[in-house]
């Protein structure tokens, strides 16, 4: 007799209610009663990165999901919203405010966590730097140079920059808590001993404490401005201005063109060269020179890198470029271009290789001894191989090596 092996058909409908269960089970009970632990069997080593001063209310309550929505097995890090909007989901309070004014760049950009770590730091409302100026040198690291010199504001010294500023956004420019003297005057009390001698003849209601003293640090005593236009350092204002009483403008005796010239005779005549520095041809020389104080000799409005490039701005990429040119990486532009005339094009001191070489003297020498040299230098010169400001090829050549010479050969 044959032995029957099928199951019935109650104990096949019993299998398949229970794995029907199991699987329901399976899929749904850990999703919805899963907590931030399940994050956590993973992420061991980055929970023990949150261990710190301050700690970020949701990661404090381990509350992942307040920020990240689940990646399941794809590995991958998902927020539920990008940018900024994430951060104003609970920060609300925040989003308008901080559309007034002048506004931080990291905020207009969006970028929250450029100061600010999103789960833990040991700094303080969560910044990535225990300093505050730790932080603001991370990108203003020309301003932490000044340190360096004679005399330093005190706040700078200590690194306390929101005794000054705002970390966000604010009414004045450069994130000034006040604007104009009104800043000063917080600490400076105008009626203190220390202030009003010195200043006795200069009525600060007209007169900004930034025109003749700097904000971070000087290689001058009180942080005054390193070089002064000898007329106002001497206090003879009349020797420029009819009247010292800005209500009015500050009148001068004459025009700016023919002011200057008076006593800087020698600008005109350059400036008539074959090719004259457009501002000095047209006696625009407030351009470039500031007429009463500077940190920049000689008298010059800005560095003289940024002075050039406020104007020509086109020589701003080759700044990004692989191999810069000495005098050009370090502002030195004065170093190949004349600054108010020439009678070379470009400005130039001296005209072709000459000016090279008056660097370059070893390769002068060299081709002073040689009997063959490149038919290319005869031809062309210098620059039929190099680029004056910069080059994405070393020694500053115009293309790599070999297609150089195939340009030719």
């Amino acid at each position: 007799m044959k032995k029957n092996n099928r199951i019935p058909a109650s104990l096949f409908l019993m299998l398949v209610l229970c794995l029907g269960a199991g699987l329901h089970l399976v899929l749904w009970t850990p999703y919805a009663e899963a907590d931030a632990k399940t994050c956590y069997d993973c992420h061991k080593d980055l929970k023990k990165t949150f261990d710190k001063r301050t700690v970020h209310a949701p990661v404090a309550k381990k509350d992942c999901e307040a920020c990240h929505a689940r990646h399941g097995f794809t590995n991958k890090l998902i927020l539920k919203k990008t940018g900024p909007d994430l951060c104003f989901d609970c920060h609300k309070e925040a989003k308008d405010g901080f559309s007034k004014g002048h506004v931080h760049a990291p905020i207009q950009e969006g970028k929250c966590t450029a100061c600010h770590d999103p789960h833990a730091a040991d700094g303080p409302a969560l910044l990535k730097a225990g300093n505050i100026d730790d932080l603001c040198f991370s990108c203003h690291a020309a301003v932490k140079e000044e340190k360096q010199k004679k005399t330093v504001h005190q706040p700078f010294a200590q690194g306390d920059c929101l005794s000054c500023h705002r970390s966000h956004n604010a009414e004045g420019k450069g994130l000034l808590i006040h604007d104009g003297n009104d800043l000063c005057t917080g600490c400076h009390k105008e009626k203190t001993t220390s202030l009003s001698p010195s200043h006795k003849e200069i009525d600060l209601s007209k007169n900004r404490c930034g025109s003749c003293h700097l904000p971070h640090a000087s290689s001058a005593a009180k942080l005054i401005k390193a070089t002064m236009h000898p007329p106002f350092a001497q206090g003879q204002c009349d020797v420029c201005h009819t009247s010292t009483d800005k209500d009015k403008g500050a009148p001068l005796v004459m025009p700016v063109e023919q002011l200057c010239v008076q006593c800087h005779g020698d600008v005109p005549e350059q400036a008539k060269r074959t090719h004259p520095h457009p501002p000095a041809a047209s006696g625009e020389c407030t351009v470039c020179h500031t007429p009463h104080q500077s940190e920049n000799l000689p008298l010059l409005k800005a560095p003289k890198k940024d002075l050039c490039l406020s104007c020509h701005t086109e020589q701003s990429e080759n700044f990004k470029l692989k191999a810069l040119h000495p005098p050009f990486s370090s502002g030195e532009c004065s170093s190949c271009h004349e600054p108010h005339g020439s009678d070379h094009e470009k400005l130039l001191r001296i005209q072709g290789d000459a000016l090279c070489l008056n660097c370059h003297k070893d390769l002068g020498e060299l081709l002073s001894k040689s009997k063959t040299r490149h038919p290319a230098l005869e031809v062309s010169g210098c620059t039929g191989c190099h680029l004056p400001h910069g080059s994405a090829e070393a020694g500053l050549l115009k293309t790599d090596q070999a297609g150089l010479c195939l340009t030719c050969h």
